[in-house]
């Protein structure tokens, strides 16, 4: 059973990179020579993701969670690095320059938070002290994302956190109220002091629609609905139009499968991530292993929230915040850290490592 497991993830992530190739390629024979370059790099990206996930899967979970501190810690002193020496780029010290590449560290926190989460489910603890747990481990690299200053990334660190803690660790509504409150009084000041013009903008605009600050998000939803029901057809994707969108391989790549595929391609890879979050939800509690359990459903709740969370930005449904969807949109670290999180998962399926209750009991 855990093989059949494993070919259906491996292969869910597999279609969904491979389909965001494709549409960088449509962007790249409509005339631009910067996504010709992309598509290549992405495809490096993509095949060392895998190659990563496959090796890592051979590795006991066990390991891997024991592991996960050292190369948290080596996570933070990057991000501590970054605000001091970092070089701006897009008003942003998120990246760190390795020849022609850059990495962004800040994509590898969710690779250490959730092993991390898992690892403290091995201990009989109280509420009150997985919960200081939970928020000092999610806070600090939250705080010097914010700093970078990269809100999106930070913002999807601290939605992961607040539903890991009250899906998992909160069970009263009296302790809802006490988390919510101090993280209310903690975190919205840092926010004021960090927010930028742009990100104002992006805000203001999201709420106002105004088409003149936000006119990245109101072309997405107008491309989405120029595909109608069964798209434009492979390569039918708009570069130069009126309805120009920058970057659109980056986060707003979905809009690409809306216009070349229509309603049919955008359902079929909303629905694929739909299987690849149930399966893991399921596995979660079908395991025996308590770490295990939870090294699958933290992983299944980071990628629903994140996938979520760019599907709403490209229906103008939140604010822009610069997010990719997993597996699918350009970027190294974004790629392959999405990987490392597969070959975790795939790690917790090896057998004879995790085994599985019947399904009736």
């Amino acid at each position: 059973m855990n093989k059949t497991h494993k070919n259906v993830f491996i292969a869910i992530a597999s279609i969904l990179s491979v389909i965001s190739l494709f549409s960088i390629f449509s962007l790249s024979i409509n005339g631009s020579l910067k996504y010709q370059d992309i598509l290549s790099k992405q495809a490096l990206f993509i095949v060392a993701g895998l190659s990563a996930a496959i090796i890592l899967s051979k590795i006991s979970y066990y390991k891997i969670v024991r592991v996960a501190p050292y190369i948290y810690i080596a996570v933070l002193l990057l991000l501590i690095y970054l605000l001091a020496f970092g070089v701006p780029i897009r008003g942003s010290k998120g990246w760190i320059k390795i020849g022609t590449f850059s990495l962004q560290p800040a994509e590898f926190v969710k690779v250490c938070l959730i092993p991390l989460f898992a690892l403290n489910f091995k201990y009989p603890l109280k509420w009150t002290t997985r919960s200081i747990y939970y928020t000092c481990i999610s806070i600090a690299p939250a705080l010097l994302i914010a700093l970078q200053p990269d809100l999106g990334m930070a913002t999807l660190i601290i939605v992961f956190f607040i539903s890991s803690l009250f899906t998992t660790v909160i069970k009263q509504l009296s302790q809802v109220t006490i988390i919510i409150t101090a993280f209310i009084v903690l975190t919205l000041p840092l926010f004021g002091f960090v927010l930028k013009d742009y990100h104002k903008q992006r805000i203001s605009g999201f709420f106002s629609n105004k088409q003149s600050t936000n006119f990245q998000q109101f072309n997405s939803v107008k491309l989405i609905g120029y595909g109608g029901f069964a798209g434009r057809g492979i390569g039918e994707v708009s570069i130069y139009s009126p309805l120009y969108v920058p970057d659109r391989h980056n986060d707003f790549l979905f809009s690409c499968i809306g216009e070349e595929f229509g309603f049919v391609g955008s359902v079929a890879i909303i629905l694929m991530y739909f299987l690849l979050v149930y399966r893991l939800f399921d596995l979660a509690d079908l395991t025996r292993d308590i770490v295990a359990s939870k090294l699958l459903y933290f992983s299944g709740l980071y990628l629903m929230i994140q996938g979520f969370t760019n599907l709403a930005v490209n229906l103008g449904m939140l604010p822009v915040i610069g997010i990719n969807m997993p597996f699918f949109g350009y970027g190294g670290s974004s790629t392959i850290s999405c990987y490392l999180l597969l070959g975790i998962i795939l790690s917790v399926l090896q057998k004879p490592v995790c085994s599985f209750r019947n399904q009736s009991g």
